[in-house]
Order: C-alpha cells, then structure tokens, then sequence
C-alpha cells in the first residue's frame, strides 16, 4: 500500500469502518495518550494530515483521554492512502431459443478509494492494542468544508465502540 494523504479523502458519501483489537487487553487502564512519531511523507498533504489528527482528537477527548505532558499509556498512529480501483460491470447477453438476441457489454470504472488507518498502541509494551479502519471513495470536486465533514464522520464512526466493552 503506498502511504499518500489524500486532499480529498472521503469526499463521497459511501464510508466503510471497521475495527479490530486485542481481546485480553484491559482497555479500561488507559487514561493518556501521545502522538507516535512516524517518519512524514514528501508527498504528504498537511492539511489533510491536520484534518485527521484533530477529527481523531476530538473522539479521543470526547470519550475522556487526555493529551499526556509525561509518559502516556497509549500512542496514537494514523496512516492515510489512496488507490486507484476499477469497477466493471458485465451487463451480460440475452439469448432464446437458440439463437443470440444481443444485448449486454461492459461499463468500466475507474475510481480513487481512500484509506485511513489509527492504531492504538500500548506505550510500554509497544504492542498494538486496537486498529480502526475507514475507506471511501474520493471526490475530487469535494470542497475543503466537506472533506473536513467526511473525516470527521469517518473518524466519528471508527471510533463508536472505543474502548471495546469489558468481557
């Protein structure tokens, strides 16, 4: 996957999100969190960058996790893609009594797809503990209001169950 902040991340409204974690962790214990430092991209847009890390804050503080000024209990990591997808659809051939009535061809669609990967990481074992993933298709027409919007619900909704419920 080649890592590109995309200017435009989920500026189309289909957003998919999902999330993983380690299930014996005691999520419970967690309070504070930093930034992990991770080697920055030339290519990388630092506005969506910005837009990302505050959407990410914003859950983070809502649910109670303060900024640590000394040693946090968790590094947050985030990662942004982009990759081209293409969709075809085969419209098929009708055909009766033996003989081909026509129809059918192929509709080809081309489309950048949008990436966005947190992680959440123990700060003294360095393991990752929780990751939430979001992917949606980009618009290019999108303007910087609603790429602002798409990040802040992508993010909103990675982080609807965090932290995963006690078992």
């Amino acid at each position: 996957m080649r890592l590109l902040p995309l200017a435009l991340l989920f500026a189309c409204s289909g957003i998919s999100t999902n999330y993983d974690y380690d299930l014996s962790y005691d999520f419970a214990k967690l309070k504070s969190y930093r930034w992990a430092d991770i080697p920055s991209k030339a290519d990388a847009d630092p506005l969506v960058v910005q837009r990302v890390g505050s959407a990410v804050e914003t859950q983070l503080k809502t649910k109670g996790y303060q900024l640590a000024e000394g040693q946090p209990d968790f590094l947050v990591a985030t990662y942004v893609g982009r990759h081209t997808r293409i969709q075809v659809t085969d419209w098929g051939y009708g055909y009766g009594h033996a003989r081909w009535y026509g129809g059918g061809g192929l509709d080809v669609y081309e489309y950048d797809q949008g990436s966005l990967v947190v992680d959440i990481v123990d700060a003294r074992t360095k393991q990752l503990v929780w990751r939430g993933t979001a992917t949606g298709i980009v618009d290019p027409g999108a303007t910087p209001e609603d790429r602002t919007k798409k990040i802040n619900k992508a993010v909103a909704k990675m982080f609807e169950d965090f932290p995963p419920p006690k078992k």
